[in-house]
């Protein structure tokens, strides 16, 4: 059985478990996982229609469809003129009416989408009964666990990350601009492959690193600045995270301090985290690490996200979700957030685990030091 195949067979069980007839779906990640197509514009502009029975059909511009012919596991494939603008639409519609029966529901990946309410609206026009459920949720949990394909463009993508991080650091002077750090990681990181990148590169220096999502923005660097760096590259659609801290001239001992409770939490972490540990017992961890160093109160409650083609897919490494279970070929980001202490600044470190039965590996593999530039 195909790896195509075996993921239709997946997605079809749990479509009869959520007592979904009919799945449209618009999202990127969700096209490429279901078809196999990687190209950029049929990520961004195809649709999928997959009947519980009967064959998935892909529908796109017309422009587009040798690219599809090349790539898509789908082979039914319809395709529209881009005029008039609602013409995907009617198609999509079009379909779904082939599909249709009494009380069909409809999952959508999205539906939030711009055409969703018109897409809506003509469908029930001839199945009035027809009902509209998100479907997001199911599908998150479909992609939870990788292959092993996909386990390696995340390799790739984490091996970008570093060579991303190595560039950063080496932008890192007084006088240069947060943006012109970032632009550095990411012109590196795309001269080696980095797709469009689904996480905005992060520089922030002094005061900015204690801004939760510090964009790198126009402001210089001075000297003895802390500075935070965060940025991930994207391989084949899948994404990589990492986060590194350090400073421009001469740390104080707040930031060193702050800086080795980070790095023995992040290390005691990975310590436990196997298939079968639950997010519970990695936050008792890290939070045991840090209430005997005094920075509890300190560090916000979420610890990190799973990664693969969504650079931060549910569920969330967070109390509330304390008794969900690490499975093994999940691929996690710890720590998505850091330390917040006033005295030190915002002090992070972030990297990308592969879970397995046994153990974590880590997979990204810029040195974790506080970096002294």
């Amino acid at each position: 059985m195909s790896i195509w195949t075996e993921r239709l067979r997946k997605t079809r069980k749990l479509m009869e478990k959520n007592d979904i007839d009919v799945l449209v779906l618009y999202g990127a990640d969700n096209l490429q996982y279901l078809s196999g197509v990687t190209d950029p514009t049929l990520r961004t502009c195809g649709t999928i229609v997959l009947p519980i029975d009967g064959e998935p059909v892909m529908i796109l511009f017309w422009r587009d469809v040798e690219v599809a012919k090349d790539q898509s596991q789908i082979h039914d494939i319809n395709y529209v003129s881009c005029l008039p603008l609602d013409a995907k639409e009617r198609k999509v519609v079009e379909v779904l009416r082939e599909f249709s029966a009494p009380g069909i529901t409809v999952g959508i990946d999205d539906l939030g989408f711009i055409e969703f309410e018109e897409l809506k609206t003509s469908f029930q026009k001839t199945s009035l009964k027809a009902k509209f459920v998100n479907a997001s949720a199911m599908l998150n949990t479909l992609r939870f666990i990788k292959s092993d394909e996909e386990i390696k463009l995340i390799r790739k993508a984490a091996k970008i990350s570093d060579y991303g991080m190595e560039a950063a650091v080496r932008a890192l002077r007084v006088g240069a601009t947060e943006i012109e750090v970032a632009a550095e990681a990411e012109y590196e990181m795309k001269k080696r492959g980095s797709w469009k990148l689904k996480h905005p590169t992060l520089v922030a220096s002094g005061k900015r690193t204690l801004l939760i999502h510090p964009y790198a923005s126009e402001k210089r660097i001075e000297k003895n600045d802390l500075v935070v760096i965060d940025l991930g590259a994207v391989c084949g659609g899948y994404c990589s995270d990492i986060c590194r801290t350090s400073t421009i001239g001469t740390s104080n001992q707040a930031q060193e301090d702050v800086f080795k409770a980070v790095q023995e939490a992040q290390s005691a972490a990975f310590s436990v985290l196997k298939e079968g540990t639950t997010i519970g017992t990695v936050n008792k961890v890290v939070h045991g690490v840090f209430q005997k160093t005094g920075y509890a109160k300190y560090f916000p409650s979420l610890l990190g996200h799973f990664i693969g083609l969504q650079l931060e897919e549910e569920p969330m490494i967070m109390p509330k979700n304390a008794d969900i279970e690490f499975k093994s070929n999940t691929v996690v980001s710890l720590f998505q957030s850091s330390v917040f202490m006033p005295r030190a600044g915002g002090v992070r470190m972030e990297d990308l685990a592969l879970v397995t039965k046994t153990k974590s590996e880590v997979l990204t593999h810029y040195p974790r030091e506080f970096i002294k530039v």
